[in-house]
């Protein structure tokens, strides 16, 4: 850390990033931090990095078949006169999702994300035993309020949820971008995707902060139709799901808080779930749709692309593997169309906007290609600005 620059390493950076040039004078002492000083030899763990607001450093540690994500509160210049025997920083936040164990612990790759606003935080796992498209892994997410959102960790208790699904071995893993902020008008309000290959779940989330005496938060004082998300059109392929996802609460409490006076708890919870059916709507697309009418869908593969928050509206690109019906027995072996399919999602009313449609005979197994489809799309969209739908060889 450079002496006389801000405090906060990580707006530092930023300025950095932003104006091409350091916010301190060059050729001036630094001052440099031993991991010791953070952590003891003992605790062990992964240091993973700074929080987005740079005022805490993220850590995490195996507990059997878990991962804990630890947050711990950071100040630069309370290290100017550290001595060995002095006080590792305090831990103000934990967090714990989990993972595949195996014979040498816990081998499940961790990610760990914090909203746009910094509100939330979520920790997720994906399994990566599975090797072949037939076969499906776990996925794992646990979502807390941040300490940011807790006054830096001074909530009594803090209350997260947790939950995990199954998806094809190949399908697209989860992104940070696919945690949104979509309503202006409700800062506590948050959407979640999940795309569990045959479905996307659409997962409306609710932080909270309540003090002493408040029994329950205040949103479940408010009409559905209050949040704008509480209430969405039923259609073919949008509705609120027959076996919706299970979440676990947990809940951290912290006695050092007991005795503030400004005594409050945090939490986060989920206030409606709504359900897209990939397999449903593509048959809708494919019926009345003349070129592709006398096709059967053989396989597909679908990719979340990125969110408009003022659209509300979820991107996505379809890969599809058609086989002429009936089959035409005077081509050897089997050939498939390749159809991809860009479209845009309003979450809020379930309409969708068909973008483009791009199609492409080739033959093989379909796991060959549908990962290069996707990117193949974007390419073409990247230098099509016409809104009709458009067929490529």
């Amino acid at each position: 850390m450079v002496h006389g620059a801000p405090r906060n390493a990580f707006l530092a950076l930023a300025t950095r990033e932003r104006t091409g040039r350091s916010a301190s004078q060059l050729h001036v002492p630094r001052k440099v931090l031993s991991l010791r000083q953070v952590f003891r030899y003992e605790e062990g763990g992964v240091l993973l990095g700074f929080s987005s607001d740079g005022n805490f450093l993220v850590n995490c540690i195996t507990l059997d078949s878990q991962y804990e994500v630890q947050w711990r509160r950071v100040h630069f210049q309370d290290f100017h006169h550290w001595r060995e025997d002095g006080h590792v920083p305090e831990t103000a936040f934990k967090l714990r999702v989990d993972g595949a164990s195996s014979a040498y612990g816990v081998n499940t790759p961790l990610e760990v994300w914090q909203s746009a606003d910094d509100a939330l935080v979520l920790a997720v796992t994906v399994d990566t035993l599975a090797e072949d498209r037939e076969s499906s892994r776990r996925c794992r997410v646990a979502v807390a309020p941040s300490p940011t959102f807790d006054d830096g960790g001074l909530a009594a208790a803090v209350t997260s949820l947790s939950f995990e699904w199954s998806q094809p071995a190949l399908s697209q893993r989860m992104e940070s971008w696919q945690l949104m902020h979509l309503m202006r008008e409700r800062a506590d309000v948050h959407h979640l995707l999940v795309n569990a290959g045959t479905t996307v779940h659409v997962l409306v989330l609710h932080v909270w902060k309540r003090g002493r005496g408040q029994s329950q938060p205040l949103v479940t004082a408010a009409a559905p139709k209050g949040l704008g998300v509480s209430y969405f059109p039923e259609k073919a392929w949008y509705y609120p799901p027959v076996f919706p996802i299970k979440f676990l609460n947990s809940t951290e409490h912290r006695h050092h808080h007991a005795t503030s006076d400004r005594l409050f708890r945090t939490g986060v919870e989920c206030i409606c779930q709504h359900l897209f059916d990939v397999e449903r709507f593509l048959g809708e697309f494919l019926e009345p749709f003349k070129p592709l009418r006398r096709c059967n869908l053989v396989d597909y593969d679908l990719r979340l692309v990125r969110a408009c928050a003022v659209e509300k509206s979820v991107f996505m690109i379809y890969v599809m593997a058609l086989a002429p019906s009936p089959p035409e027995p005077s081509r050897p072996g089997i050939h498939h169309l390749r159809v991809a399919l860009f479209l845009s999602l309003e979450l809020f009313t379930g309409a969708y906007h068909i973008i483009r449609v791009l199609k492409g005979c080739r033959s093989g197994s379909f796991a060959d290609c549908h990962t290069a489809a996707p990117t193949r799309v974007e390419l073409q969209l990247a230098f099509t600005q016409d809104a009709e739908w458009m067929w490529l060889r």
